[in-house]
């Protein structure tokens, strides 16, 4: 157990002791520390990657975030640091192209996103409101005694390790879901799909999408997705379903 652990040189009991202690750094878990300062909780935020990430997928995000980004009082900072998303065009069942333009949105364009710095500013929000961050570090274990949640944490870069205690957990991990998971959660899947991303380094003349639009094509055993990213290069998704044979797997 946790306890055990306690007499071990490499591990050390953070004095510290929070409300609430967020596994997790992407949007969902920096939005949730802002919304859980707010309400006057101490909040710790951990995950395991650091700033010097340069690239994730999930770079389209549709108007109707807006209201949710002036919320958490982040609008502008989006606004001024990531690329406008103005259209969807989509070959849905069909070659003739459907358009939806942003333009009939009472929220205006959307944004096309540099997601590490997007994450980054969110997490950089959470710490100056009274948030602290984690990063490089992992969640090892977990244990609830005395109605307190102990946390042993292990730094990516030296291996030393520390006992966090939190009154509650919010697992915002991601596909990986390490709480839940550890706790004997069972996911619930309702089909399962596979993606194949490439991302083409293009010259401007070149590009086959046009910034701000997002285009979207279904196959027989799927959908094609792309859209221009804010370093200019062309991202390009194959999502399949694994239960048919498909010619994208064949090609990798």
């Amino acid at each position: 157990g946790i306890n055990a652990e306690y007499g071990d040189p490499k591990t050390t009991l953070m004095n510290e002791q929070y409300d609430i202690v967020v596994v997790g750094g992407g949007p969902a878990g920096s939005s949730t520390c802002l919304i859980l300062i707010e309400f006057g909780y101490s909040v710790l935020l951990i995950d395991k990657i650091d700033e010097s990430i340069s690239f994730k997928v999930g770079e389209s995000l549709p108007p109707y975030s807006k209201p949710v980004l002036k919320s958490l009082e982040v609008l502008q900072q989006t606004a001024s640091q990531h690329e406008q998303y103005f259209a969807n065009c989509s070959f849905w069942g069909s070659d003739t192209a459907s358009y939806t333009d942003f333009l009939k949105s009472r929220n205006g364009y959307g944004f096309i996103l540099d997601r590490p710095k997007f994450d980054s500013m969110l997490r950089s929000e959470a710490t100056a409101r009274g948030a602290k961050v984690l990063l490089s570090h992992r969640l090892e274990e977990f244990s609830k005694s005395d109605n307190l949640w102990q946390l042993k944490v292990s730094s990516n870069s030296d291996n030393t390790s520390k006992i966090i205690k939190c009154k509650w957990i919010v697992d915002a991990s991601g596909r990986s879901s390490i709480i839940a998971r550890q706790l004997g959660v069972r996911k619930s899947e309702l089909d399962k799909l596979l993606a194949f991303i490439v991302v083409i380094e293009r010259k401007t003349a070149d590009k086959v999408t046009e910034p701000g639009l997002i285009v979207v094509e279904s196959v027989s055993d799927g959908w094609w997705y792309s859209t221009t990213l804010a370093s200019g290069s062309q991202i390009l998704i194959s999502v399949s379903y694994t239960h048919l044979t498909l010619p994208t797997k064949r090609i990798v």
